[in-house]
């Protein structure tokens, strides 16, 4: 072996012990006078929080979802147009949590926009408060039943897209997660861009779209595909099934749902954006009906 390959070599090792000292880095927090330890490193937080379950098994984080994480840390802005199945509700909420925890993220709020309604928003809450008290309950100082606050002063706070006009006017938003918008009325997402967008020259909070694509119209398919093309400041990221088969999804369940979904499995599982077969008008003739 020559000289410097082995010189090579020698700095690699080096550099991938740097890597795992890295990865075992924490916040330490007093808890009931005791020092608790949260560790930076993603991965390793989730083993410390309680892994994401599905179907009564536990799921390590994996490949996709960590390179989620690190996107929307590094781009702020992320627009994701993903499958169904695939876990990106679970993984950003606990995406959050992580940021609220370790990132010092300097204004207080995290505000999380899902549903037409109270109870669809509420859900999403509730969903957190699982993840936190499995083993780390510790971490909630107060509830109630639009937000939950942190024992650090960080609060995660619920608004449904039908009642988007509650998140204007806020000084202290550090972070917006919208779920599921390619669900909401056409009005209704346009309204979610227009109001969570002014902060961005205001606050410069992470920005996260999440959904499932759901027709030619609205929102959330004009920021994606605007992205795609480096007209807009959002980061696109696409996750198609085939990033979670033999993880979350398995062979047996898409081939089902190949047969059962027939051309919507395309939209579904494959992030597709489609018109319905059965409509008797188009996404933009609907588009251009809406005020």
């Amino acid at each position: 072996m020559s000289r410097r390959l082995k010189n090579l070599l020698n700095r690699l090792e080096v550099l991938k012990r740097e890597v795992e000292k890295e990865s075992k880095k924490t916040c330490n927090y007093y808890n009931n006078n005791n020092t608790t330890t949260i560790p930076l490193d993603f991965v390793e937080f989730n083993r410390w929080l309680g892994l994401p379950m599905k179907d009564g098994k536990e799921h390590d984080i994996y490949p996709y979802e960590l390179d989620y994480y690190n996107k929307v840390k590094e781009h702020r802005l992320v627009i994701v147009n993903k499958a169904t199945g695939i876990g990106m509700t679970e993984i950003t909420l606990r995406l959050m949590l992580h940021a609220a925890l370790t990132w010092n993220l300097g204004n207080k709020r995290l505000c999380i926009v899902s549903g037409t309604r109270l109870e669809h928003a509420r859900e999403l809450l509730n969903r957190l408060e699982g993840i936190i008290t499995r083993r780390q309950k510790w971490l909630i100082k107060s509830k109630d039943h639009t937000s939950i606050m942190l024992f650090n002063g960080y609060f995660f706070k619920v608004y449904p897209a039908v009642n988007i006009d509650a998140i204007r006017g806020l000084d202290d938003v550090s972070f917006i997660f919208v779920d599921e918008a390619a669900f909401f009325r056409l009005k209704d997402q346009n309204r979610v861009r227009d109001a969570i967008e002014r902060y961005v020259a205001k606050t410069y909070p992470f920005i996260v779209w999440v959904s499932t694509p759901r027709g030619r119209a609205g929102a959330f398919y004009e920021i994606y595909s605007e992205a795609l093309e480096g007209k807009n400041s959002y980061y696109a990221l696409t996750l198609p099934y085939m990033v979670a088969l033999n993880m979350l999804l398995d062979e047996e369940h898409i081939e089902l749902q190949k047969r059962i979904k027939g051309r919507l499995f395309m939209q579904e599982y494959c992030c597709k954006f489609i018109e319905s077969d059965d409509s008797i008008f188009s996404e933009e003739d609907i588009k251009e009906l809406i005020i």
